[in-house]
């Protein structure tokens, strides 16, 4: 079976669906879209996950379109999404904006890689002069969350990080690794739109 070959096999996002459900609970909302034909987006809405006064909002059925169309890894590696995002700062336009982002993510046709983030067209609502996006491992949540298995195939659960532009060049002068451990250490809340830039050494 050869992964990304069009029309080759069908694909089903069930196992994503009770991984899901397994790991953050049972959502508030799940809202539904037809991706293409055959092949239905939802986004997951999970109340007071991963801790009290956060929400999480995931999608199930990205990882099946990049099969469905080829656009998987060789061996089947695809990604879904996902954002935590504090309550205060969660509402429809956030949703909206989930939404948004994983639209272009779809046209796209390219997976997210750890060191390119997004960028924005506009900023993030709510947010506070944010205008990227950063593909993270989903480290807030149990190790075993980030990874599942359906047959041969894995897919992995991204979760995207509003950055500001000085992150950035300093993930692009010292890799992700640097990064992630600056966020460790200044103690930051990825949930917090209205977070402050990090305070990092001069790149």
């Amino acid at each position: 079976m050869a992964f990304g070959a069009r029309g080759r096999k069908r694909f089903s996002s069930k196992a994503v669906a009770q991984h899901l459900r397994q790991h953050l609970g049972k959502p508030f909302a799940v809202l539904r879209e037809e991706a293409t034909e055959g092949v239905e987006i939802s986004i997951y809405g999970f109340a007071e996950v991963p801790v009290e006064g956060q929400v999480t909002v995931a999608t199930e059925g990205v990882s099946t379109y990049f099969r469905e169309n080829g656009l998987a890894g060789p061996d089947g590696y695809a990604q879904e999404l996902l954002m935590v995002i504090d309550k205060i700062y969660f509402g429809e336009e956030m949703l909206n904006f989930f939404m948004a982002v994983v639209g272009v993510y779809l046209a796209g046709g390219s997976q997210l890689d750890w060191t390119e983030p997004v960028r924005l067209s506009s900023g993030i609502p709510a947010g506070k002069h944010q205008r990227l996006l950063l593909p993270m491992p989903a480290g807030v949540f149990e190790e075993e969350f980030s990874f599942v298995k359906d047959g041969p195939a894995e897919t992995n659960f991204v979760m995207l990080v509003p950055v500001y532009e000085n992150e950035v060049d300093y993930l692009i002068e010292n890799g992700a690794l640097k990064l992630y451990d600056q966020f460790e250490e200044q103690d930051v809340d990825v949930s917090n739109l209205g977070r402050p830039a990090l305070t990092l050494p001069s790149v």
